[in-house]
């Protein structure tokens, strides 16, 4: 199926899906009065301000700019897409920082947790799990190769 289908049919469900939750939600909810101004400005070009009742740094903002299109017909994104908040795209950075990890490209799982970081602080946390698991790792085939 083409691209435009595809659009076309997530359309017919996105649309009437927006409209629900859009009345039955109709007011910001939780900390979106703060977040959906900065990003109508980062959308405008203004990288410049920040609103300081924002405790996240910019790279959610940043992220959606670019991946707009991409991130509305992500799957795992549907359920949050009408909320505007971090889960997804620190969810999909962590994975892939993890992935990358297992597959030994280290480097690149470096860039992937800086990135999850920079979309939440709290990822930093997984970071340390990951960098903790694969030094286990390493370790215990290095015992191995000198003990067996």
């Amino acid at each position: 199926m083409g691209r435009i289908a595809t659009a076309g049919i997530v359309s017919l469900w996105v649309i009437p899906v927006s409209i629900l939750v859009n009345r039955i939600v109709p007011d910001p909810y939780m900390d979106e009065i703060f977040h959906i101004p900065q990003a109508q400005r980062y959308c405008n070009g203004d990288f410049m301000s920040w609103d300081p009742m924002i405790t996240t740094q910019p790279g959610l903002s940043s992220f959606s700019k670019w991946c707009l299109g991409i991130l509305t017909l992500y799957p795992l994104h549907w359920f949050f897409t009408f909320l505007y908040y971090t889960d997804i795209s620190s969810l999909t950075a962590v994975l892939a920082m993890y992935l990358a990890c297992l597959k030994k490209k280290y480097l690149f799982s470096a860039l992937l947790g800086a990135m999850a970081v920079v979309i939440r602080q709290t990822n930093i946390i997984w970071m340390l799990f990951v960098v903790c698991s694969e030094v286990i790792d390493i370790v215990g085939i290095f015992v191995k190769r000198n003990v067996g």
